[in-house]
């Protein structure tokens, strides 16, 4: 629009130069502008279709015409679409009848030729086989599943190692449940049989609320695998380890009087040192 303005302005200032230079830098923006091409007529005395041709030209030179569609001027044609492995009522789309088809007529559905039957060729099917028929009663059968197997569960001899063997070890013998509020009997077993001397090697900094949680449920389901002297072995040496204030510090109230339990028990055998307890009872509280 501004050019075509200031052509204007100089056609009506008799400078004819400079607008039939703005028309022609509109024309070779936009072939189809009539009013540039109307003022460039006048002007030039040339006539429009002429100057179209000419500019058109200057837009698309030889080599660089815009390209034709390839598709021609036929029209698409709309294809059902039928899926596969549905019943022959459901592949069938909206708004087409489907009339009874007669025996022995091979039908097209879903790029699969099936062909009906006739009744007669299903009593010969049925003498050929004779009992081996099975009726088909529209279900796919079932395969039976076999049975579970049981899992082999290899545990270090001599214990964890680690940290990351302890976790992987004692998750194996949960059957891999993340729930760290579960334990099996295997695993009470597991964790009561290391030794409280490898806790600062084994667990180190890694001690973490839900393990110390699962430490005291199995010292409290330890009856005949621990004696009380060594329980307050293992509650002190996990009292000593880095993280433990904060572990602990985490524990639910359901937890602590777990701690409780297991400390009166402790506190009710009169073998066990009263130093030991009360340490234990402090680092606990």
């Amino acid at each position: 629009m501004f050019y075509v303005r200031r052509a204007l302005a100089r056609k009506n200032l008799d400078k004819s130069q400079e607008a039939t230079e703005d028309l022609e830098t509109i024309l070779k923006l936009d072939t189809d502008n009539k009013a540039a091409l109307k003022e460039l007529a006048q002007l030039t005395g040339r006539s429009e279709a002429t100057i179209k041709q000419q500019f058109a030209k200057h837009l698309h030179p030889p080599g660089l015409e815009p390209k034709q569609s390839m598709r021609g001027t036929r029209k698409f044609r709309r294809i059902p679409i039928v899926e596969v492995d549905l019943p022959i009522a459901a592949r069938i789309p909206e708004g087409i009848t489907v009339s009874k088809l007669p025996h022995d007529v091979t039908m097209k559905i879903g790029d699969v030729p099936t062909k009906t039957p006739s009744s007669a060729n299903l009593s010969q099917v049925r003498t050929t086989l004779g009992s081996s028929v099975v009726p088909c009663t529209g279900e796919t059968p079932t395969r039976p599943s076999p049975p579970p197997t049981q899992q082999m569960i290899t545990l270090t001899e001599g214990g964890p190692s680690n940290w990351f063997q302890l976790e992987r070890e004692l998750r194996e013998l949960n059957g891999c449940s993340s729930d760290k509020t579960i334990l099996s009997n295997n695993a009470v077993t597991y964790l009561c049989r290391i030794c409280p001397s490898q806790y600062q090697k084994v667990i180190g900094n890694n001690l973490e609320t839900g393990f110390l949680v699962q430490l005291l449920r199995a010292f409290s389901r330890a009856n005949g695998l621990l004696t009380p002297a060594e329980v307050v072995s293992r509650l002190n040496s996990i009292s000593r380890l880095p993280r433990f204030d904060v572990a602990w510090m985490m524990v639910d109230d359901c937890d602590h009087d777990l701690f409780r339990q297991i400390f009166f028990t402790l506190e009710a055998d009169p073998n066990i040192s009263r130093d030991e307890l009360n340490f234990i009872r402090k680092q606990f509280t």
